[in-house]
């Protein structure tokens, strides 16, 4: 996506707002440039000012959100001093994250295959980074002694968890987001905790 210059980051953000919208509704090969700019209020020459494509959209999309929880994944390792607390923000952030961003995690988990092999791998690069702090939290956990060791797979199985609640979580429910990731982590740490 082309880089807003002073005083357009308001486009660029109602492009990528307006964008998922119509992606998670009619789908990323249903949703039509003609139909993304008139949705947006620009003609195809000024959207094409501010994205080069419409899978460069779906690129910028899927970045923004995967750079978004690296960033906040670094901030809560960086300011939390041991690995339960570690464990406890980051659960929330990822469910927090799902219930108030759902359309657009609905379109990077289902939408990737239709980007480029390039903004593919940085996607996949991306999420690899994002499920490597889940790594080294989760080794750290074990570290400290309050927690089994966790492999790849129940790595991903922890993960999984969590991002299912894409499906149902919703900010208003009768939980906040932060009960749900609580209630889905005692759960978790029962089963793994220490003897």
């Amino acid at each position: 996506m082309a880089s807003p210059a002073d005083g357009e980051e308001k486009t660029q953000q109602r492009i990528l707002r307006i964008g998922t919208e119509l992606f998670a509704r009619n789908g990323y090969h249903g949703t039509g440039i003609t139909e993304l700019s008139e949705a947006v209020g620009l003609g195809r020459g000024a959207l094409y000012h501010h994205i080069e494509s419409k899978e460069d959209l779906l690129y910028a999309i899927s970045m923004s959100l995967l750079r978004r929880m690296i960033a906040e994944a670094e901030e809560i390792v960086a300011e939390s001093p041991d690995a339960r607390e570690r464990l406890r923000r980051m659960a929330r952030a990822l469910v927090r994250e799902h219930a108030t961003r759902k359309d657009a995690w609905a379109l990077v988990i289902t939408e990737t295959r239709a980007l480029t092999p390039e903004h593919r791998q940085s996607v996949v690069a991306a999420r690899d980074r994002y499920e490597e702090i889940w790594a080294e939290v989760l080794a750290a956990g074990a570290e400290e002694g309050w927690m089994k060791p966790v492999d790849e797979l129940e790595r991903r199985a922890i993960l999984g968890m969590l991002n299912s609640t894409a499906r149902w979580v919703r900010i208003e429910g009768a939980l906040t987001p932060e009960q749900v990731a609580d209630r889905h982590l005692e759960l978790l740490l029962e089963g793994l905790a220490t003897d």
